[in-house]
């Protein structure tokens, strides 16, 4: 009978187990001093962690931290900001406590407290303070809140211990944007906050470094802005600075945004390129400390099927290929397709190589899929495309692992069987700027405008290779308005070119005559020689006697005679006389 009661219970329980958590995932925030959505991310340092968690109301807070997971040493005052929102149902306060010159390669335990109510206790482990590290990264991207079958899985790898960071491509809680009508959209941030909540067991034991998304733009990136602190910026995030990079071990990372380029807001997009410029500037003046440079942003320049990477004028693509193929960037990885896709090495829409071994350009990864999948297939006809999944690849995740300075893995990982979808390596010994190659086929010069830095191109040649004679030109000044050599510079180089021409063709005709004089008179020279007769003995034959083996006394004596064979003979028999 007790043996009968134990299982009935076993039975009643086990299968609301999960659905239980979840609940009380989502109830927690009815006591409105209760820490939610617990997140890291690294600060200003590799030795700085920022700790963030929300509350549903503005609550006295504080973080404990320290070594032992028991007596915290350690407690600092949060700061709150207000996520002020048009709608009332997500968490409005959100609060930050930076953690600086943490000792490396150390587990720290912390514990959130709001209005008297704990959260924890969590822990994270700060990274090794060392280039010569190997570590390891999880990529993921695209979650709407439709991954709960999948995000078990993911959370069960990062508890693993092997990975240093999560980076995030964009888009957490795509479906937050419900658009009632064609001309309006609401957002819901409830569903961020379920995201947030959803992703909580792995970002509050390691760093969650995100990037923005195209669906989190309503009310000009609130949602991100926020919700994340990253390095090198104030928070809440300006909406000109949601771009920032970290070091860990042999790998600098850059965070970019590609929402600037659809914001119709110039400002913020050279913003971004000034800000990226001087970052790759900086690092590749020691790129012997940070050799490999990974990039990360939402919208990829280039895909085989979606939006603005699909096009020929895709605004991403001009607006950051010319910047990361010149300054050397070795990988970039990139969302929003909800689908993956592996480039080959390529630069203005040319194959560079067919592999990954000392790549010619950045080699481009497209990854972040999730259920929201809608008809991606396997097929591409894109030469540059060089493996793309389709639904096989549902709700897949991407890791990177740097083994060192040369020699970096990519694999993409089906979360529940572990099974390895696609593995690449990635070998580069030679870090640096990418130089561009040479066109295919002929190409018109670029216009370059009157200022003569960045050449302006007309939409048909936006992606063609600038010349030599326009960089000239343009870097002296002395540049016309329609791309082309004036007509006086024309008439010097062909007048030129034929005085030099014609110069050639003289010497050479000249050197030709003297080597065949030369030759003549060679041939008609002989060398006397000798032959000498010995009257004691008769051999029936003659012999011959080279010149200089004759003695000075004896060359005009009456016992020899000249030979006038030609060349320069060694003794020999002659034919009877």
């Amino acid at each position: 009978m007790e043996i009968c009661i134990w299982i009935g219970i076993f039975l009643f329980y086990i299968p609301n187990f999960s659905s239980s958590l979840t609940h009380y995932q989502i109830q927690e925030t009815k006591v409105p001093c209760h820490p939610c959505h617990v997140h890291l991310s690294y600060g200003d340092s590799p030795s700085d962690i920022t700790v963030m968690w929300a509350t549903d109301q503005n609550c006295n807070s504080t973080l404990s931290y320290g070594t032992d997971p028991w007596n915290y040493h350690n407690t600092i005052d949060a700061d709150m900001t207000h996520f002020d929102h048009p709608t009332s149902n997500g968490l409005t306060c959100i609060y930050r406590v930076p953690l600086k010159n943490l000792q490396p390669n150390t587990t720290y335990f912390y514990r959130p407290t709001s209005g008297g109510i704990s959260s924890g206790p969590h822990f994270f482990k700060t990274p090794e303070q060392a280039t010569n590290i190997t570590p390891e990264f999880l990529i993921c991207g695209n979650h709407g809140g439709d991954e709960e079958d999948s995000i078990p899985y993911i959370d069960t790898e990062v508890l693993s211990g092997q990975y240093d960071a999560v980076l995030h491509v964009g888009n957490f809680a795509p479906d937050q944007k419900n658009k009632t009508d064609e001309n309006t959209t609401i957002c819901y941030p409830r569903s961020g906050d379920f995201y947030m909540s959803m992703m909580s067991n792995m970002a509050a034991r390691i760093p969650h470094m995100a990037t923005p998304g195209n669906h989190v733009t309503g009310d000009l990136f609130s949602q991100y802005r926020h919700w994340f602190s990253m390095p090198g910026t104030s928070w809440p995030i300006p909406l000109d600075r949601m771009w920032y990079s970290f070091d860990i071990g042999p790998v600098h990372f850059i965070s970019y945004s590609t929402e600037v380029y659809f914001l119709d807001n110039e400002l913020y997009i050279q913003a971004q390129n000034n800000w990226l410029i001087q970052d790759l500037t900086s690092i590749n003046l020691n790129r012997t400390a940070h050799p490999w440079i990974v990039a990360f942003g939402h919208r990829p320049m280039y895909c085989s099927s979606g939006d603005d990477c699909a096009t020929s004028d895709s605004k991403v693509r001009k607006g950051l290929e010319n910047i990361f193929f010149t300054y050397g960037v070795d990988v970039i990885i990139q969302g929003h397709g909800h689908s993956y896709e592996r480039l080959f090495p390529l630069y203005q829409g040319q194959v560079l190589s067919n592999d990954y071994n000392n790549p010619k350009g950045p080699v481009q990864l497209i990854t972040g899929t999730s259920n929201d999948q809608v008809n991606v297939k396997s097929e591409t006809t894109q030469p540059w495309s060089a493996l793309r999944i389709g639904r096989e690849g549902l709700n897949s995740f991407s890791r990177m692992k740097v083994y060192n300075t040369t020699h970096l893995m990519w694999e993409q990982i089906s979360p529940k069987d572990k099974k390895v979808l696609d593995s690449i390596w990635i070998i580069q010994e030679r870090h640096g700027p990418f130089i561009a190659p040479k066109p295919k086929e002929p190409i018109s010069k670029p216009k370059v405008n009157i200022k003569g830095d960045t050449p302006v191109s007309n939409k048909d040649e936006s992606e063609k290779i600038p010349s030599k004679a326009t960089d000239t030109a343009s870097a002296t000044g002395n540049e016309n308005t329609s791309g082309k050599p004036s007509s006086s510079v024309v008439e010097f180089f062909d007048q030129t070119s034929n005085k030099v021409l014609v110069g050639v063709g003289v010497g050479i005709i000249s050197l030709a005559l003297i080597i065949s004089v030369v030759v003549l008179i060679k041939k008609k020279q002989r060398i006397r020689s000798y032959r000498r007769w010995d009257a004691t003995v008769d051999y029936g034959r003659k012999f011959y006697s080279a010149y200089s083996q004759v003695g000075k006394d004896e060359k005009d004596g009456s016992d020899f005679e000249v030979d006038s064979t030609e060349g320069n003979p060694s003794s020999k028999l002659l034919a009877d006389k």
